[in-house]
């Protein structure tokens, strides 16, 4: 079973944005810096961990930094500000990891999302199906939509490179997002065979008349 796309970029995303207030503790010199980013990490390698990714073992290697500083013994320098001092230098590696680990995710989300943006695109403007808002049910309509994507034989490759990226929750959310029911609503419910049909038809006389010229 693929794991959620979308939950891994909500989740780590989650985390980033309380970032930014960690920093500031670290300008404010707030006592309990070094403590609330210790907790940052521990929490977010959690996030990590229950989605299946290994890069927690990064994560987790800089979090031992700050863990090794209660072993050094320097009278010159207190723990806490050695603690401090580590912490403060591996900041902006930890949530560079992040980030790292987020961008591939965002990118592939954003070019399955164009994709399914065309293919809806193309079954929207051959009428193949329609959404009647007071009798039809979304989630079912969404079903059908999918089963016409992954049967249909020029739809198909587009569902099926889907498929190999993101997991099918994650397929019928994007969906969901991208469907504008305007578009959508009208009691006919013609055959996108024919339609396609229809625009292969075409093409193929064209060029037939182009050849002859």
């Amino acid at each position: 079973m693929k794991k959620s796309l979308l939950n891994i970029v909500s989740q780590l995303n989650e985390k980033l944005l309380e970032y930014p207030g960690i920093v500031d503790m670290l300008e404010q010199k707030d006592f309990n810096f070094v403590a609330t980013l210790y907790a940052w990490m521990k929490a977010t390698e959690e996030v990590m961990k229950n989605n299946g990714l290994s890069e927690t073992a990064e994560l987790a290697g800089l979090r031992s930094k700050i863990l090794a500083t209660r072993f050094i013994e320097d009278q010159r320098t207190s723990a806490k500000k050695q603690q401090t001092k580590v912490a403060a230098e591996i900041l902006y590696e930890v949530q560079a990891n992040v980030v790292k680990i987020i961008k591939p995710y965002e990118a592939r989300i954003e070019e399955c999302r164009e994709l399914i943006s065309h293919l809806l695109n193309i079954v929207s403007q051959s009428e193949a199906m329609k959404f009647n808002p007071t009798t039809d049910d979304f989630q079912i309509f969404l079903n059908n939509l999918w089963n016409l994507f992954t049967s249909h034989q020029q739809l198909k490759p587009g569902a099926v490179k889907l498929q190999s990226y993101l997991s099918h929750h994650d397929i019928l959310r994007i969906m969901a997002e991208e469907i504008n029911l305007v578009d959508w609503q009208s009691p006919s419910y013609p055959i996108v065979e024919k339609v396609i049909e229809k625009e292969t038809v075409t093409k193929e006389t064209a060029t037939r008349n182009a050849t002859k010229k």
